[in-house]
Parts: structure tokens; C-alpha cells; sequence
């Protein structure tokens, strides 16, 4: 399950090839699921299981369609892992998982002007569909926080110890948001590594 920049590169991608949508809905959108991290919210609630593109082709709501793509895109880059193997620790890892996610968005090369354009889409206030998933958890200011949070994302490079704190505020343990660290260092020093992200993106179509 990728990274949020990685949803929001995925959702532009998509929007390129479906230009009569509306982007920063279909950002947005891609995005949101993983709010339930900071709302304290089941899966189920923001996740749908076995979205097909063309359940993604059919939805005509922009920010609809963000969605259904992060269900889609999270299944499809875990089928590409188990299938090429992670050639680091077991799949089963966690805390590996996390790791590799967060290399990957690390690694990502976004240009300064078009992350704060995609920032600028974070700057909006919520939205209906947005504050109907999350009424029961805290509302606009819930998706104030997390929108703060993408905007904190897209404002620049990887920092152990920025991402570290950043991580905590998602529900990581201090334990585990190191080890996790550990895991970005390593990994990123490989070529291996590499190689796989940018078969992965290919795959992806990003």
C-alpha cells in the first residue's frame, strides 16, 4: 500500500488521460482514505476491496473516483511486492512494509513548483464527501489536520527526524517509527532497490 505522494501521482496520472475531471477532487480523493489513521477509524470505512479499473472508469464523481483509485492502487502495488518479493525481510514485516512505503515516496522526484501546486490543493476546506465519512470522528477538524499533514508532505525532501514526528502523530510508536527509519536508510542505499521502484512505477503507469 503505497504512500500518500505516490496516490497523489497516481490520481495525476489518471486525471491526464480523463482531463474532463476535476484534479484536485481526484487528488484529494486519492488521498483521503488514510485519514482514517488520524481519525482512529476502521478500514472498512474509507477502503473498498477488489475495485477493478473499471469500477474506476464508471464513477462519474470526481472525487469519488480518487477514492476508488486508492483502493485500487493499494491492492495492485501489494500484488506487485509479493509477486517480486521484497528481497529484504519477510512480507509479513511491518514494519519492513512501512519502510518501504516510506522509501518510495522518499525517492519520489516531484518538482518544488508541482508539489506546491498539489499542496495548494490541500488548502481548501473540506468538503461534503469528506466531512460525511468522518462526522463521528472530529469532523472539519479532523480533515483540517489531515490536509495539513499532505500540505506538510508535499513542502519537501525526506527528514528522518521531521517524518519521524510526523509518524507519531499518525499512531506509530517511537520503537517502531525507528525502526522504520533504519529500514528507509538501508534500503535506500540499494540499487536493487531501485531498480524495483522503477519497475513498480512502470507497472503503475506513474
Amino acid at each position: 500500500m503505497p504512500a500518500p505522494l505516490i496516490h497523489m501521482v497516481y490520481a495525476q496520472a489518471y486525471v491526464r488521460d480523463h482531463p474532463d475531471l476535476d484534479e484536485a477532487a481526484v487528488v484529494r480523493g486519492s488521498a483521503f482514505p488514510d485519514i482514517r489513521l488520524l481519525a482512529g477509524l476502521p478500514r472498512s470505512l474509507t477502503h473498498r476491496e477488489g475495485v477493478t479499473m473499471d469500477d474506476v472508469r464508471h464513477e462519474e464523481d470526481a472525487w469519488r473516483v480518487g477514492m476508488l483509485l486508492h483502493s485500487y492502487l493499494d491492492e495492485a502495488w501489494n500484488q506487485f511486492f509479493r509477486e517480486q518479493g521484497l528481497g529484504l525481510l519477510p512480507e509479513t514485516d511491518v514494519v519492513e512494509w512501512r519502510g518501504v512505503k516510506a522509501a518510495e515516496q522518499a525517492d519520489y522526484a516531484l518538482e518544488g513548483p508541482e508539489r506546491q501546486r498539489l499542496a495548494a490543493m490541500f488548502a481548501a476546506p473540506a468538503n461534503a464527501q469528506e466531512l460525511a465519512v468522518v462526522a463521528s470522528a472530529g469532523g472539519a477538524a479532523v480533515v483540517g489536520q489531515w490536509n495539513q499533514h499532505m500540505i506538510w508532505i508535499l513542502g519537501g525532501a525526506y527528514e528522518p527526524e521531521a517524518w519521524k514526528r510526523e509518524a507519531l502523530k499518525l499512531g506509530t510508536n517511537v520503537p517502531e517509527a525507528e525502526r522504520i527509519i533504519e529500514v528507509v536508510g538501508r534500503i535506500r542505499q540499494s540499487g536493487a532497490w531501485r531498480e524495483r521502484v522503477a519497475a513498480l512505477h512502470r507497472y503503475l503507469g506513474i
